[in-house]
């Protein structure tokens, strides 16, 4: 049976007093109220501030977790502070405060880790507009920092037998933008000049490096994500497979998406549907099927008269339920070819993790907790 998981929380914790009010007041209700026993596995979001908080210790984590049946199965979007909009990737995978976050994490999940195999999910490897990803010498800062923390997660391997895996988390708005960065990185960077560095830095061969960093170093594939960038999911699979590219972690939700109508009328009753749907913390990154790339929604709409004719797909995390929500379809249908395509090729994924966030778009359907359910059904119904 899948591993199936759910965050609790889209923003990281700033302490532990943060985290247990979360588990209390969100975390824990929905897994009472959640059927069957499927959802006792979570994934939680934390910043490097939280780790710093002399309370956030294993013990006390333990603690909060036993009270309410919960088993920790990774860490999500560890960053330094949470920030918002693109400040989620800061600091990026070039600095010394990235690397302490993520040092911080894995020991943390040493004492924590209820299995063999814990997940960490991060930013993958900075924002698209801060990187010039012309110059190699950036990749190899950065590729340089990867295998710095990969050597860390080979030391707590050596001592604990736990293999912890660093899921880098490919969006619209990353470096790492969709099958095509994706693949490059590994096969450029990462089983060649990553593992040339880890081998030097380890006097370990340059195939059991290589098998290493593919060991410890993941994709966090999000179906979202990869819906509004346009992934085919068949192809991507196979291209990840080629490529040596594991999934770490798989993270189901649905983007949404929408054609922009000739008639005037029409349009300004769309252009009204997608306000409601701007968020004042989350970057959601619009694109259209042409390959046009918007920043943020608010971008898109402001353009949304010289658009017409195009179909837009909009970065939003809304749940699996429905082809439709009012003006704007799904890309349901996008996540279910992914998750048919991962059981029919027998791709291992690692984590499943429900991401839904944007509950507001399904009109009367009842409290989170049967929602969450009924996404838990459909994916292992997809999966079969």
């Amino acid at each position: 049976m899948m591993q199936i998981a759910h965050v609790g929380q889209m923003k990281p914790v700033m302490s532990f007093a943060d985290m247990q009010a979360t588990i209390r007041d969100s975390i824990a209700p929905w897994n009472l109220a959640i059927s069957g026993d499927r959802l006792h596995s979570v994934s939680l979001r934390v910043s490097q501030v939280a780790l710093g908080d002399p309370h956030f210790t294993a013990r006390n984590l333990k603690a909060i977790l036993g009270e309410y049946d919960l088993d920790l199965v990774g860490f999500s979007a560890v960053s330094l502070m949470g920030g918002t909009k693109e400040q989620v990737h800061h600091p990026d995978w070039r600095s010394e405060e990235r690397l302490s976050a993520m040092f911080a994490a894995a020991n943390l999940a040493v004492e924590l880790a209820t299995t063999d195999e814990f997940s960490i999910t991060t930013s993958a490897l900075s924002h698209r507009r801060w990187v010039d990803a012309s110059m190699p010498g950036n990749w190899a800062a950065l590729t340089l920092n990867v295998m710095r923390v990969v050597q860390h997660l080979v030391t707590i391997r050596e001592k604990t037998g736990l293999t912890i895996h660093l899921d880098l988390e490919a969006e619209p708005g990353s470096l790492l933008r969709n099958t095509d960065d994706i693949v490059r990185f590994w096969e450029q960077w990462l089983v060649v000049r990553g593992a040339a560095m880890l081998s030097d830095r380890m006097s370990i061969t340059d195939g059991t490096a290589a098998e290493t960093v593919l060991r410890h170093v993941r994709l966090a594939l999000d179906t979202a994500h990869a819906a509004v960038v346009w992934d085919d999911p068949a192809t991507s699979l196979q291209r990840f497979l080629d490529a040596g590219v594991k999934i770490g972690r798989l993270q189901v939700s649905a983007a949404l998406e929408c054609d922009i109508p000739l008639d005037d009328r029409e349009r300004a009753v769309l252009t009204e549907v997608l306000r409601a749907l701007v968020s004042p913390t989350l970057s959601q990154q619009v694109v259209s099927k042409t390959g046009e790339q918007f920043e943020d929604l608010p971008d898109a709409i402001a353009a949304i008269d010289t658009a017409i004719g195009q179909t837009w797909r909009i970065h939003t995390h809304a749940p699996v339920l429905a082809d439709r929500y009012d003006l704007l379809r799904s890309t349901r249908p996008v996540t279910a070819s992914w998750l048919r395509e991962i059981a029919a090729r027998g791709v291992e994924t690692g984590l499943v993790e429900l991401r839904s966030a944007n509950w507001a778009v399904v009109e009367d359907a009842g409290a989170i907790p049967d929602m969450i359910t009924r996404e838990a059904e459909w994916v292992e119904a997809q999966h079969t």
